[in-house]
This record gives C-alpha cells, structure tokens and sequence, in this order.
C-alpha cells in the first residue's frame, strides 16, 4: 500500500490520515510503503508522532526517499538502511528493448544506446515514456519511431532541473557545414556518449577514467560551436542547457562552488547537453 508522504503534508489531519492507511494496510494484510519519507519524518510538528505510528506497525513498513530529499534518522530505531543505486546502463538497455517490443516502438540500437546513458530514465519511467510517446504519434496518425520517444524521454526528465533553463536543439546533422575531418570528430563524440558503458563496463576499460564526456570547441564566434553543441543534443535525444559562467561566478567564497553543484546536479537527473 503506497502511502505518498508529499500529499500527507499538504493536509492539516496528517497523523489521522498516516494512522488510517496503516490500519487499511494491517487489515488487508498489505506491506505499507511511506514515499517522501525524510520529509515526512523531518516535520517540525508532525515528525516524530509519524515515526513513532510507524514504528509501532504491526507490518513492517518501507521507507522510501531519495538523495535529494535527505536522509531518515534511524539510529536506535531498529530501521534498516538499504541505499537502492541506479540501475545500470546495461540493465536500462534491456528494460527498453522489453518496452519497445511490447508497445511496437520502432527503434534502431543506436537509439535505444542513447537513451539508455540516461541515468534519470529508468524503472517505471520508461514505461511511462513509451506510452506518451505511442499516445503522440496514434494522435499525429504516424507510426511510433524514435522522434516521439525522445520528445517524450525529454519532456519526462524536464522536471528533474526546476531551476535549469532547457532548449529543444534546434539543429541537426544536415544543417551544419564544416570540414569532414571536424564532422568525424564530433560524430565520435557522438559515439563516446553512447558507447560509454559498454567500453568501461563491458570491456573493463573504465578504471580510473571519469564517467562524463567532455569536450572543449574552440575557434572564432560564428564558426558553428553553439550549432554543434545542438547537433550533438539533437543525435543523442537531449535537451541543451546554457549555462552563462557570469551568471553562476560570485563573490562570495563558497557560493560559486554551490551554484556550480547545483546546476552539474540538476544536469545528471535531466541528462541533458550542457553548455
């Protein structure tokens, strides 16, 4: 029985509410889940009248939080810690193989290889983007392809960033004009993104090297650096986010570092290109 700690703070009678959802559990014999825990138990009125209902249930119940929301104080409780990781490329890559064939998704493996680099896209949500993504193209009468999925894929991420300003790319391979040398770089770049799992976890070449992929465009303003970076966004599936260093600099010490956590914070949940 899922019992949403966001919604129980929104109402005045919280213990009321929590104390009858445990009582529904026991009666029908299910195992309570608390979603938003930390919050729930971190309330400065209701806090520890709500830990100590739940600790009296007679079913044991789950606790659920995420990173962000904070930790659950569980010392003396008797609570068990479980810290639940992301789950693997690897493990996204045969969830979404399984929800593609279900929902009849035409996808090629380089799409599937991206979106699976994902990190913000996994368990239910992968679902949920296959859905969406059959509901828009059934509504435009097209086939469901991989244009819908990632409308969809990044729509869904979107709220993981609430303070990051994200953009659509705009541009694609067939818009930017540049030597070939230059397009086989950035289309390998291309491919570290969407490779990279499979080179460090799979062929074990992945010790002592730092997940992320960087790049650095140099030239003269208006030689096409914004328009690759959407290019790169527009091959990979991802929304563009610019990111003005003058904006996040500031005078005060640790305030920068801060602002710059943040916004590298906020970048890792939505899986974003950021610039």
């Amino acid at each position: 029985l899922v019992i949403e700690g966001a919604r129980l703070l929104e109402r005045e009678e919280i213990e009321t509410l929590l104390q009858r959802c445990l009582r529904e559990a026991v009666l029908k014999g299910f195992t309570p889940c608390v979603t938003g825990a930390a919050e729930l138990l971190r309330h400065a009125a209701h806090g520890e009248s709500c830990r100590q209902r739940l600790l009296r249930c007679p079913i044991t119940p789950i606790l659920v939080s995420r990173e962000d929301q904070g930790g659950v104080a569980y010392g003396g409780t008797g609570v068990l810690p479980i810290a639940v990781p992301a789950p693997l490329a690897e493990d996204r890559l045969i969830r979404w193989h399984e929800v593609a064939e279900i929902h009849n998704l035409a996808l090629d493996e380089r799409a599937f290889l991206a979106l699976s680099e994902t990190d913000g896209l996994s368990g239910s949500l992968i679902e949920e983007v296959a859905l969406v993504a059959k509901a828009g193209a059934t509504a435009a009468g097209e086939p469901a392809d991989i244009r819908h999925v990632q409308l969809a894929a990044r729509a869904a991420l979107r709220h993981n960033g609430p303070s990051l300003t994200l953009l659509a790319p705009r541009f694609s391979w067939d818009d930017i004009v540049l030597p070939p040398d230059r397009l086989i770089v950035l289309r390998h770049l291309c491919s570290r993104v969407r490779y990279r799992s499979r080179v460090q976890h799979d062929w074990g070449m992945g010790r002592g090297v730092m997940p992320g992929v960087t790049a650095l465009f140099a030239g003269q303003p208006g030689t096409g650096k914004s328009m690759a970076a959407e290019v790169i966004a527009d091959d990979l599936g991802l929304d563009v986010c610019k990111i003005d260093l003058a904006q996040v600099i500031s005078k005060y010490i640790g305030e920068t570092e801060k602002n710059l956590g943040k916004i590298f914070d906020e970048s890792e949940r939505c899986g974003v290109v950021l610039v």
